[in-house]
Parts: structure tokens; sequence; C-alpha cells
């Protein structure tokens, strides 16, 4: 894996931090402790679920872009500095997340 952390300076000096970004370190951070299920924590702890009552009633999901972003966490920026073994490792956990943020309820 290259330096993540050098490159992940040089898009916050261009302000070019995307939601998927985020999402795919939050991802990385996991699989670098060979323990996915800290990947809950860290996304959960960049992504807060909407709480305000009137966009829930108008059919907001709660962690749509949580959702959004493990969609599109290959085509990052960050992803493009990886390894195909490792861009396939971030797939997989990305997919196994991506299900259960779609419509979860509070």
């Amino acid at each position: 894996m290259t330096n993540i952390r050098a490159f992940w300076k040089q898009l916050a000096d261009k302000k070019e931090i995307t939601r998927n970004d985020i999402a795919a370190l939050c991802l990385l951070k996991a699989l670098r402790k060979d323990d996915p299920s800290l990947a809950v924590n860290y996304l959960k702890e960049s992504f807060k679920p909407v709480t305000n009552t009137i966009k829930l009633a108008n059919g907001a999901y709660p962690y749509y872009a949580l959702w959004d972003a493990l969609c599109g966490v290959t085509t990052c920026q960050v992803a493009q500095q990886l390894t195909v073994e490792e861009k396939e490792k971030l797939r997989l956990l990305a997919t196994a997340f991506r299900g259960s943020y779609g419509k979860v309820n509070l």
C-alpha cells in the first residue's frame, strides 16, 4: 500500500476530499488492522445520520450519505492509489457494508 497519509495531506491542501475518499479511508484503516468490524466504528464516526424529522418524513434515509459514499468508494482518488488486490479488498468490504446502510431507520 502506498503512503496514503501523504496523499491525504495533498488532497486536504487542495480541498479535494470527497465523502467517497472519507469512506475509503475508514475502510482502509480497518483493513490495515486486519479487523473489518472496526470499519463500522470508523464509518459511524465520520458519517452522522439525518435526524431532522421533516426530512425523514419526506422520505430521506438517515444514512444515505454513507450508503452513497460506499457505492463510489472504488472510484475515489484514494482508491486510485491502491494496488489491484487492495482495491478488490476495499470493494468487497464496501459491498458488505453497503447493504446495511441503504434504508436504515432510526
